[in-house]
């Protein structure tokens, strides 16, 4: 495209490289892009090498698929590298690409509006091959325990190393060096472990893969500590994936806001069904005000960084935006109303040094809460595993795309997790055309819609739901009480059994679950609780299996829609319209 043209020695090693320079034009939006080979079903791994000068906007690289009529179904997205900088890499994980998919093109170039000097070279696309040995982890929060039970976890891919084993190295009690073997099941390998077995104090515990010959094809280690007594904790996680607020379960169903003001808070928001908020802006007396109305808070640190417009005052360098931290963390960590930190927000895996040292400060100086992070970079949440307590992904598909985004979107991100951490998911109650004060981007979703994708997060794994946002439903000519009635009827529709989404109990697991097709099964007090959500808009069909489901159970329908019915032999016979949805109590036909 104009602008944009390739140069002797402009790349990375003086080779032929792609140049873009646009030194005013600010309504040129156009960038090279080309098709690339792909199987549905698997992911991809793009990267491109970018240098700038004094570029305003921002390099960009994508890739994106398209259905058999050629509209865009959806993308994977990365930017940076705004001003002058030297060589360095752009990089992005695509999700599985959908069956619907039947061209997937990559691009790179620079975002709208921008203007300036950038170089590109190295552009590649290419199967992502997990590594024999991804990590080591725990489901113990930030690895600290007095006792109880951890879980060690390896992250493996084996499938070419038949006969492959997976061993756990270390200190026992007496600090001698235990080595056990793990299963591996699919993608991972696990080994339970007692507390009070480990060694106490920090200790190095390393997981190791074996070939059949007895050679190492991989090793890793993880930091655990085993402590007499736990940290004050006043807000923590437990091994459920559960926030545990005040010793007591807390499920977060929030939205939200652009700050704690008297307008924010009003009798809207308040007589809703939320019961917690993320405000961009907030203060120890937002807090206050919070509290006094029932609200818990996830206090926002996320904009405190030198390269962020909107940053505090006087923040200009890592140590000030460091010291900020700790000085408003210390103001505001005994209020009884703070239950997390809020500490990304859809920044770029090039911060990732950043972010650590950020997590590392927060759990220095406060123990007492987790942090949470919300990306949509959803294919690469793994990348940013230590740097977040708490992950959340923000999928918005209305109107523009499937509305099964939402079920894929947050399968993903459990998978880049390995289930080890929980999800608080950010589902769509906005209007894309009010987001960018253009209503040719897009509509307000339905009530429909929103209740549909509610379940949609919580079939596939969600540990909280937390809506964006409530600020858009000032208009100006006013509050739109219509829009937010839709939105407080899909959290409503959730509310009343936040019970069984908090239950300890194993859930037991499902069966016969497609991409069109989620499910996900709770039990509580003797009885199993099922959500069964369409994430089309057609009518599908299908069979579920729920594990420990007696012969002869019966059927109750707390929510939704008609539609599944039990078998004899004690299937979920499932028949749902599009966008519909069904929560389900089954139990033994005489209680």
């Amino acid at each position: 495209p104009k602008y944009y043209t390739f140069e002797k020695g402009a790349g990375m090693n003086g080779t032929m490289g792609l140049a873009f320079h646009n030194p005013s034009d600010l309504e040129f939006y156009q960038y090279p892009s080309a098709p690339v080979p792909f199987e549905p079903g698997k992911r991809y791994e793009y990267s491109v090498a970018v240098k700038t000068e004094d570029l305003k906007g921002a390099a960009m690289l994508c890739v994106e698929w398209y259905d058999k009529d050629g509209k865009w179904i959806s993308g994977s997205y990365q930017n940076g590298f705004k001003g002058t900088h030297g060589w360095s890499h752009l990089k992005g994980v695509t999700p599985p690409i959908p069956k619907e998919a039947v061209k997937v093109r990559a691009a790179f170039g620079v975002l709208k509006k921008t203007v300036g000097k950038a170089w590109f070279d190295d552009f590649s696309v290419k199967l992502l091959e997990r590594p024999v040995l991804g990590g080591v982890y725990s489901d113990v929060y930030r690895n600290v325990a007095a006792d109880g039970m951890v879980k060690l976890h390896a992250a493996v891919n084996v499938k070419d190393h038949p006969g492959a084993k997976v061993f756990f190295s270390f200190a026992d009690a007496e600090g001698k060096t235990v080595r056990k073997e793990a299963p591996v099941v699919g993608a991972g390998a696990d080994l339970e472990v007692e507390v009070k077995a480990l060694k106490s104090g920090e200790q190095e515990i390393s997981g190791e893969v074996v070939d059949a010959s007895g050679k190492t094809l991989g090793r890793k280690t993880m930091t655990f500590n085993r402590v007499a007594t736990m940290p004050e904790r006043r807000a923590w996680i437990n091994r459920k994936g559960r926030l545990i607020v005040d010793g007591k379960p807390f499920f977060p169903l929030g939205i939200y806001l652009g700050g704690v003001s008297e307008k924010e808070l009003d009798r809207n928001f308040v007589n809703g069904p939320f019961n917690c908020a993320m405000p961009y802006q907030c203060t120890r007396a937002g807090l206050d005000r919070c509290y006094e109305n029932g609200i818990k808070v996830m206090f926002p640190l996320n904009a405190c960084w030198p390269w962020v417009k909107l940053r505090p005052k006087g923040v200009e360098t890592d140590e000030q935006a460091d010291a900020w931290v700790e000085k408003k963390i210390a103001e505001v960590k005994d209020h009884p109303a703070l239950i997390a930190w809020y500490v990304n927000d859809e920044i770029p895996i090039e911060k990732y040094e950043h972010l650590l040292r950020r997590q590392k400060l927060i759990e220095r100086v406060d123990p007492g809460h987790p942090t949470w992070a919300v990306l949509y970079q959803f294919g690469e949440v793994r990348s940013y595993y230590p740097t977040f307590d708490v992950i959340g992904t923000d999928p918005y598909p209305v109107p523009q795309s499937p509305i099964g985004n939402v079920s894929m979107w947050t399968r993903t991100t459990r998978e880049e997790t390995m289930g080890l951490k929980p999800m608080w998911q950010v589902p769509q109650t906005f209007g894309w055309g009010d987001w960018a004060n253009d209503p040719k981007r897009g509509r307000m979703p339905t009530r429909a819609e929103m209740v549909n994708m509610f379940w949609q997060c919580l079939a596939n794994g969600a540990n909280g739901l937390v809506a964006w946002c409530f600020r858009l439903n000032y208009r100006k000519d006013g509050f739109d009480y219509g829009r937010w009635a839709d939105t407080c009827a899909a959290a409503a529709s959730v509310k009343p059994y936040i019970p069984v989404f908090l239950s300890d109990d194993d859930e037991p697991e499902v069966r016969g679950t497609t991409e069109s097709l989620s499910a996900r099964a709770w039990k509580l007090r003797g009885k199993t609780y099922l959500a069964v959500v369409n994430n089309t808009r057609e009518t599908v069909e299908g069979e579920l299996s729920v594990a420990s489901l007696p012969a002869g159970a019966q059927l109750q329908l707390l929510e939704g829609m008609e539609g599944c019915t039990l078998t004899s032999d004690a299937k979920v016979k499932v028949s749902l319209p599009g966008l519909g949805f069904a929560f389900l109590r089954l139990g033994p036909a005489n209680k």
